[in-house]
């Protein structure tokens, strides 16, 4: 089942890159605290999946697209409608430095979170999805990997590098 779910995101990461224009082949221009979860696909250009440790059926999927321009608050709401329903409630969120559009919902046996945000030509689609119902505390540790997002200005990392964190002292 998981493996469905990561083909679903696939597609839609796809989908979101040609309407961008971007390049897979950049460097990856943020880093991100995964709070003790493990890097279990990098076999994407342009995107990684973490997952808990703890066997959870759940994963975290970030796609990450660089556009030639600024990623505008208004491409971010159209792209929200690409591979998600139309009938969900987006809400405008601040995750570190990403700011965009935020949306739960559930699809037959799966609860998803997924987000669309950006910081400056930067464009994360991210997704959350776990199945029914998922489990508290996996939610809350992908909404605080999320949040703990670094926007990197300086590109010096090599295409497909993922930057991890330390966690933050608390």
């Amino acid at each position: 089942m998981k493996q469905i779910r990561q083909l679903k995101h696939a597609a839609a990461i796809l989908l979101i890159m040609g309407m961008l224009g971007c390049s897979s082949r950049q460097a990856t221009p943020f880093a991100v605290c995964t709070y003790g979860w493990q890097l279990i696909d990098t076999s994407q250009r342009n995107a990684f999946v973490i997952a808990p440790s703890n066997g959870e059926d759940c994963a975290l999927t970030i796609g990450c697209f660089q556009s030639t321009n600024v990623v505008s608050r208004e491409q971010l709401y159209r792209l929200s409608f690409v591979a998600t329903p139309s009938n969900i409630t987006r809400h405008v969120v601040s995750c570190g430095d990403f700011s965009g559009y935020a949306a739960s919902y559930t699809n037959d046996d799966t609860h998803w979170d997924a987000w669309w945000i950006a910081c400056s030509n930067a464009h994360l689609y991210i997704t959350f999805n776990s199945t029914l119902p998922p489990s508290t505390n996996d939610l809350a540790t992908a909404r605080r990997i999320v949040n703990s997002l670094i926007w990197r200005r300086s590109q010096q990392a090599s295409a497909g590098d993922v930057a991890t964190r330390p966690a933050p002292d608390k």
